[in-house]
């Protein structure tokens, strides 16, 4: 018996072997000598590198973190997260594997856990995660926030401790991406990639308001230069924080009283004539318009609920509860829908949301949140 103890062994190691090469979709390989000799390294880079580009040379091993500073990292998988997936679930099919799991990433400072998110599954294409073995992307991107989930899980990060334990000073920062799918109880995989930074942190500057110099206010049409004071100091004190970047891409802050420019400053390039991507400052405008609608004629109040406008009954989820809901709690953001873009497992995340054809039906579909009042 022991003569076939080798054989046995060899047989089955072949067969583990073969069943852990066995993909569901094909990746695109090894990309570069650097991604061969670095599979399961993650790293660190102050700027955007195509992997196929990067050098040993770019890579960081230590780092001042200022408010102003870029932070990148790319890492280096030996296959590509669907056949990952596919590993943890192989009986799921692809849609399960695309709708059910992601990355799984830890962040640890000072060889602490601080936080671990398992990125939702809305975040990255299904052909990049069919294809890519090397993944690169921003944690910090000053010139271009908030177009990556990768900048948004950075951000969860310090909102959820991070911030707090990365004082002025040294640290460590260790970063372990592995990967998660609910199908239908939470599986995670193994790690398969960790890197860490030196970090110098820098990121209270003191500001000395005499060097400062606030703008000189030119008229403008219909809105003449005011003549009343203010607290000069307070106001130095925030263009130094704006300048420094402890406020971050501050266009402008304009203040009018009584039909008069009493303050008027402009950062990072912008200017009077500057147009700019203004985002939840949409909800302002709505609010506006639905001002105007109701003066118009067009609303009798915001007191309205939906059952005037939209037949609920037509749409997933329903319930007697949706019809009561008001224009005014649309319009404050306090309506029981369930939609929470901090919280990646929330059916309204943006994430959800973006790929949607129709906004106003993704909306109306969301089922209402039972813990709200």
């Amino acid at each position: 018996m022991r003569a076939f103890l080798p054989i046995i062994f060899l047989l089955f190691s072949t067969l583990q072997l073969s069943a852990q090469q066995k993909d569901i979709v094909k990746n695109e390989g090894i990309t570069s000598t650097l991604h061969r000799a670095s599979i399961g390294k993650l790293v660190f880079t102050d700027k955007a590198i195509h992997p196929t580009e990067l050098k040993e040379s770019d890579i960081l091993s230590t780092y001042r973190l200022t408010n102003k500073s870029n932070l990148f990292i790319t890492f280096f998988m030996d296959n590509s997260l669907t056949n990952y997936l596919h590993r943890l679930a192989p009986g799921s099919t692809l849609d399960e594997l695309y709708n059910n799991g992601n990355f799984q990433f830890a962040f640890y400072v000072d060889d602490k856990l601080v936080y671990r998110e398992n990125l939702h599954h809305g975040a990255g294409l299904p052909a990049t995660k069919d294809t890519q073995t090397v993944v690169n992307k921003p944690l910090i991107d000053n010139q271009h926030m908030g177009r990556w989930w990768s900048q948004s899980m950075w951000n969860r990060f310090l909102m959820r401790g991070g911030d707090s334990v990365l004082t002025d000073g040294k640290h460590l920062l260790k970063i372990e991406v592995a990967t998660y799918i609910n199908n239908p109880g939470l599986q995670t995989g193994p790690l398969f990639a960790s890197g860490q930074l030196a970090l110098e942190v820098k990121r209270k500057p003191k500001i000395n308001t005499d060097t400062v110099q606030l703008n000189i206010i030119k008229p403008y049409n219909g809105f003449p230069v005011s003549a009343e004071g203010f607290d000069r100091t307070k106001i130095k004190e925030l263009r130094g924080n704006i300048n420094e970047a402890v406020f971050k891409n501050i266009t402008s802050v304009v203040v009018i009283k009584n039909g008069k420019l009493l303050i008027e400053e402009y950062f990072n390039g912008a200017g009077r004539d500057s147009l700019h991507d203004t985002r939840s400052v949409g909800k302002s405008f709505a609010s506006t318009m639905t001002g105007i609608a109701q003066a118009d004629g067009y609303l009798k109040s915001e007191d309205q609920t939906l059952k005037e406008f939209f037949n609920l009954k037509t749409f997933a989820n329903y319930s007697p509860k949706k019809d009561a809901v008001a224009i005014k709690e649309l319009l404050t953001m306090s309506s029981a829908f369930s939609g929470d873009d901090d919280d990646v497992n929330s059916p309204g995340n943006e994430e959800n949301m973006y790929p949607t054809p129709d906004w106003v039906k993704f909306t109306l579909d969301l089922p209402l949140d039972t813990v709200k009042p």
